[in-house]
């Protein structure tokens, strides 16, 4: 087996594969305008967390996409904020919830990157401002 077949045990791969079921069933109470302008977003966003969890399992590319998965998710947290602004959310309570589960994710990012930067230097530097 592969590095790449191992990613659903992955713990990121599991908090990002529950941010997406919860988003999918709160973005579906949305109104309809934010329904389908903020949420399609969310769930894309969510949903990208996953494919990038799957692509950085592999060897080869996870130079390239650690940095791109730490990004999403900052994007990720971004948008969740707009949605509180523009009182996409139900209720406070629904956006806590999806914030914890989005921290949960970059956390776990973070701590990879840094994993994997410090065991190549050479690297450590040039995705610092990323």
């Amino acid at each position: 087996m592969t590095d790449s077949s191992h990613y659903e045990r992955l713990s990121i791969y599991k908090g990002a594969m529950d941010l997406v079921v919860k988003l999918d069933s709160i973005v579906r109470d949305f109104s309809r305008y934010h329904k389908y302008s903020i949420g399609t977003q969310i769930r894309d966003k969510a949903l990208n967390l996953i494919d990038l969890i799957v692509q950085a399992n592999t060897k080869e590319m996870r130079g390239q996409k650690l940095p791109q998965l730490c990004a999403q998710v900052e994007s990720m947290k971004v948008l969740c904020n707009v949605g509180q602004e523009v009182k996409a959310w139900k209720s406070f309570k629904q956006y806590m919830q999806v914030m914890e589960q989005v921290m949960n994710v970059a956390r776990q990012a973070q701590g990879w990157r840094k994993d994997f930067e410090s065991k190549r230097p050479d690297l450590s530097t040039s995705h610092a401002k990323v």
